[in-house]
């Protein structure tokens, strides 16, 4: 099957990466999250950053640093999307799927502006989906300790926070955070390439029960590092860092718990992933039902 880009053209082998970036003031970050792209061995990249109601003042400091760092590659493009909408008030998810409106590539990947990719991470994932046939492949992702002082940003440690392996294992909790995959749009239905607008924590859960409940997946690479996720003692991380709890916080975090298990409850399992499972074929399997037999 030959898959179509947005504007009707061949995908071809290009590998758009979709970078969320909130805070002009968190420049610094950014530019060290588009260094780690612009290192990478897989060709052809294509960068689309998606910002959130950034003034013209903030697009043109953002849009000055992606002129230097042209000079560095000129052969990796960086587009600059704004969203502009005012709903709703987090926009994280729309950001998402701006830019996915905006790819044409056959390969897609997300990343978000204070995590980092490893060098030959994209190029491994991408084999990988050659190799297996899968509509996503997976990697590790190593939590990097950071300690922020101002604009100073030092990395103190990193560990294997997100450990597991294969999708039912994923399906039951998730560690594979949101730059641990590459997606290949031509084994897909495009309209798995979306967002929940209302999500603000676990959008990436909600996306990736779904898409790995239709497609099968691979996790071949998941020993294998493509990336490193910023986990910064400031409090700024989606996720909860010591110190920085509040209840309104985890008032949030037990809302969304309560909507991936309802999201697993209704979400049926392809007969194609339940072969690659090795199951009986069973039609009215849900991913509750799933995660329930595996680990009763």
């Amino acid at each position: 099957m030959s898959a179509l880009s947005s504007n009707g053209a061949s995908a071809g082998g290009l590998l758009d990466v979709i970078v969320r970036f909130h805070a002009v003031t968190r420049l610094p970050e950014l530019e060290r999250c588009l260094l780690s792209l612009i290192g990478q061995s897989t060709r052809p990249l294509a960068v689309h950053i998606v910002t959130q109601r950034f003034t013209d003042t903030a697009t043109a400091t953002v849009q000055t640093l992606l002129d230097n760092l042209a000079r560095i590659d000129p052969g990796v493009p960086i587009a600059l999307l704004n969203y502009d909408n005012p709903e709703p008030a987090d926009a994280r998810s729309s950001l998402i799927n701006l830019g996915f409106a905006a790819i044409g590539g056959r390969y897609v990947a997300l990343l978000d502006y204070d995590d980092v990719t490893a060098p030959h991470g994209y190029a491994r994932l991408i084999n990988d989906l050659k190799s297996t046939g899968a509509a996503i492949s997976f990697g590790k992702v190593l939590a990097a300790r950071l300690v922020v002082d101002g604009p100073i940003i030092m990395s103190r440690a990193r560990d294997n926070i997100y450990s597991g392996t294969g999708v039912v294992a994923m399906f039951r909790q998730n560690f594979c955070p949101i730059h641990s995959f590459v997606i290949d749009r031509t084994r897909i239905d495009p309209a798995l390439l979306h967002f929940d607008p209302e999500r603000r924590v676990d959008e990436d859960y909600d996306f990736l029960i779904c898409l790995c409940a239709a497609y099968p997946s691979s996790f071949v690479q998941k020993e294998y590092v493509v990336g490193y996720y910023g986990l910064k003692d400031d409090g700024s991380n989606t996720v909860m860092t010591p110190g920085q709890e509040t209840e309104a916080r985890w008032a949030l975090w037990r809302s969304s718990a309560d909507k991936i298990a309802a999201l697993r409850a209704r979400t049926p399992v392809s007969l194609p992933v339940q072969r690659q499972l090795g199951r009986t074929p069973d039609p009215d399997l849900t991913v509750a039902r799933l995660v329930e037999e595996t680990y009763p």
